[in-house]
């Protein structure tokens, strides 16, 4: 991606998180910080997303974004083990599991996906 699309990418993914945050209930900053992270890392803009991830209030769905995070920028043991924490946590969870098994297949660890 060339840095004027760059650009255009990451002002469309704050204007999608702004448009979210006013077409409802107050959204807290926190909120709108994981909605444009989410939108970024649709995007492949990982750097953007990272900085927006740090600002967003700590919960699963922002551990789970980290996660996706990781696995795109290829840091595959930081993935598997941020997730095998979320599924410890939420044994029921889909996604995570999901995704873990996604790592683990990039890991070659077929036996453990």
């Amino acid at each position: 991606m060339c840095r004027r699309e760059s650009k255009l990418a990451m002002l469309q993914a704050v204007r999608i998180a702004g448009d979210a945050a006013a077409g409802g209930a107050t959204v807290a900053t926190e909120d709108m910080y994981q909605r444009l992270a989410s939108r970024l890392l649709e995007l492949h803009l990982e750097e953007s997303a990272s900085m927006c991830l740090a600002k967003a209030r700590p919960s699963t769905a922002v551990e789970l974004m980290l996660a996706s995070l990781y696995h795109q920028t290829g840091q595959l043991d930081e993935a598997a083990q941020t997730l095998r924490a979320i599924v410890d946590a939420q044994p029921s969870s889909a996604a995570p599991r999901l995704l873990l098994g996604d790592v683990y297949a990039a890991m070659n660890r077929p036996v453990d996906a």
